[in-house]
């Protein structure tokens, strides 16, 4: 880490492929970036650590991505969230939209240009906050 205002990103997913595919869209943001295949996980290190932005898959077989990310923003209320799912966006997910709780939502597959450009929105958003 290269400092307190280096953005710390978790990322959690279920499935390793997607999070390879994750890390690759994420080699050029200047972050510390952690990876979690469990919700609890990251919400466990959340307890102990600050996290700034948290991208989430939406269907994991123990909680879900917009339980996962009200548990975190319970903890971190600052925190800037991206859900990711394969399929549209349910009621949950609206709800949640509309709510706040979550910044950003992308289908998957996603193009990486959009990836990006919501990543990098979202940590400018960080920067923001902490500078």
């Amino acid at each position: 880490m290269k400092g307190w205002s280096t953005v710390r990103i978790y990322i959690i997913e279920d499935d390793e492929m997607i999070r390879r595919a994750l890390m690759r869209s994420l080699r050029s943001v200047d972050a510390e970036i952690r990876v979690f295949p469990e919700p609890i996980e990251a919400i466990g290190a959340a307890r102990t650590e600050r996290v700034d932005l948290v991208i989430s898959d939406y269907s994991m077989p123990n909680l879900d991505g917009v339980q996962a990310l009200g548990e975190l923003r319970s903890v971190h209320q600052s925190v800037r969230t991206l859900l990711l799912s394969g399929n549209l966006p349910n009621e949950a997910v609206c709800g949640a939209l509309k709510a706040g709780l979550v910044d950003r939502f992308l289908v998957k597959p996603w193009k990486q240009t959009e990836l990006r450009a919501v990543i990098d929105e979202l940590t400018q958003r960080v920067s923001q906050a902490v500078g």
